[in-house]
């Protein structure tokens, strides 16, 4: 490294007195050649400065006026600004990559919060659609059930209506009470859970609202059975006009 700044301070050496001599523009293309050379190495702005020192005071001496030596002083300043002028485009150009990597950063942590939201959103509509899922199971399952109960419902009127009219008036009093009461627990429980079960599907589910209009025809059904057997049960033990 020394022999390559000893070399350069050399070539700084014969083009500052080259160009103080013509004082041309070549002279300072040669001192920004110098300075790109110096950006090569590796030296910054005051590396190049003292090589500029060390040669300026080759350049002045002591055998010349003041007034001379002032020119010099100046002219030399203009070829050595033009020499550290790579230098400071390098500087420059590294501010400018500085800043479009800090904008770069932000840029990149704003996409990276966007994208995290989008994740959290992901999640939380998955999960949303998970418990909708879960709940239409449910209400599936729920109205198979009830379905099931109501057909059941059906076929024990139906066996509880033909002993009612094959038994004798003491047992017809004691299954009417009996039947009356359990057929009104039974359409009680399949109502409220039938109430449950519409607000809990959604509106475009068909196979669903078939089953609960399946389930409500039924329970109709037994409502009108149970209405039916018990005002015959009325008119038989009313008592007859004399």
């Amino acid at each position: 490294m020394k022999l390559k700044l000893d070399q350069l301070t050399d070539s700084y050496l014969a083009a500052l007195r080259s160009y103080l001599k013509a004082d041309s523009r070549s002279g300072l293309e040669t001192a920004r050649e110098l300075g790109a050379r110096a950006v090569a190495m590796g030296l910054e702005t005051l590396d190049l400065a003292m090589v500029h020192k060390i040669a300026l005071a080759t350049c002045l001496s002591p055998d010349k006026h003041e007034a001379l030596r002032d020119d010099l002083t100046m002219r030399a300043s203009v070829f050595f600004m033009e020499a550290i002028t790579p230098i400071e485009e390098t500087h420059r150009a590294a501010q400018e990559t500085k800043v479009e990597l800090h904008d770069l950063r932000e840029t990149l942590g704003q996409r990276t919060h966007e994208l995290e939201d989008s994740l959290r959103k992901l999640k939380e509509l998955i999960a949303e659609r998970h418990a909708a899922e879960m709940a239409l199971k449910l209400s599936e399952r729920e109205s198979i059930l009830l379905l099931k109960e109501a057909r059941q419902l059906e076929e024990q009127l139906q066996d509880l209506a033909r002993a009612i009219l094959s038994a004798n008036e003491v047992e017809r009093k004691k299954m009417s009470c009996q039947l009356q009461d359990e057929i009104a627990q039974t359409l009680l429980g399949i109502h409220l859970r039938l109430l449950t079960l519409k607000k809990g599907i959604a509106a475009s589910n068909e196979i669903l609202k078939q089953d609960i209009s399946v389930i409500e025809r039924l329970v109709k059904q037994s409502i009108e059975l149970t209405q039916r057997l018990s005002q015959e049960f009325r008119l038989e033990h009313e008592p007859q006009a004399g």
